[in-house]
């Protein structure tokens, strides 16, 4: 277990509205974890009915037991120890599931609560967000970037995966839209947004500030485009975005 933190409010919670992503302010309902010392194993409770979730999820996680502890339960089960940190599976869409979600959020064994969601879920980030969740994690994320999520929640973020707020944001987005920049590469929208603010020389705090959403989901955006475009530094971005026209216009 990681030693906890005094109870915190963390102002960049984000939340889907109508129209657009906004920060806005949600009260931890736990007190986070702080930030793991070097050595600190991060216990992890995952709460599911489905066994290929239980399973592809160990799976995934067993090459990363020297940071990841985690204990599998069904979705009502509250048989396991304190945990850090909760992830429910919400694949079935069900009642059922939000009751698991409420009773998670009530007992204090569970740490932060996180939704583990597909894309285009009914449960959205601002529902999980709204009712008091550390975060709303894709269940299509790869291994590295579902641990470096989990310790991320585990160090007291607020973390809404980006391809869950895209998906929100492009069901907002008018058909007769122009295109935008790095479209054509597969970047999504904050995508190419973002690393048309990388190629102007915007840090990554001056690009949360504009699109007042968090440093760490800019973080993630970062990532996803990086790997996009097959770079893995700023300045090789910078190069990309500078040869395919990326250009800032304000």
């Amino acid at each position: 277990m990681l030693a906890e933190g005094p109870t915190m409010v963390h102002s960049s919670a984000l939340l889907i509205d109508t129209a657009t992503t906004v920060a806005q302010p949600a009260t931890a309902t736990h007190s986070p974890a702080s930030l793991a010392m070097e050595g600190a194993v991060l216990d992890v409770a995952l709460l599911s009915d489905l066994e290929i979730i239980v399973h592809g999820v160990s799976g995934m996680l067993a090459p990363h037991g020297s940071r990841i502890r985690m204990t599998t339960a069904g979705l009502h089960h509250r048989g396991y120890s304190p945990v850090d940190l909760t992830l429910i599976d919400t694949s079935l869409t069900t009642p059922g599931e939000i009751v698991a979600v409420n009773e998670a959020l009530d007992d204090p064994r569970a740490g932060a609560v996180v939704i583990f969601v597909r894309e285009g879920h009914s449960v959205t980030a601002q529902t999980a967000i709204a009712m008091g969740c550390r975060g709303c994690v894709d269940q299509a994320l790869g291994s590295d970037e579902l641990v470096a999520t989990l310790e991320c929640i585990g160090g007291g973020e607020t973390v809404v995966s980006p391809s869950l707020l895209e998906a929100a944001d492009e069901t907002h987005t008018s058909a007769t839209s122009e295109p935008w920049p790095g479209h054509w590469q597969g970047l999504s929208r904050r995508e190419g947004e973002t690393l048309t603010m990388i190629t102007g020389g915007l840090t990554n705090l001056e690009i949360a500030e504009h699109h007042n959403i968090s440093i760490n989901t800019v973080k993630s955006y970062v990532r996803s485009a990086y790997r996009k475009i097959g770079v893995e530094r700023r300045a090789q971005a910078v190069r990309w975005g500078m040869k395919n026209g990326l250009l800032l216009n304000w």
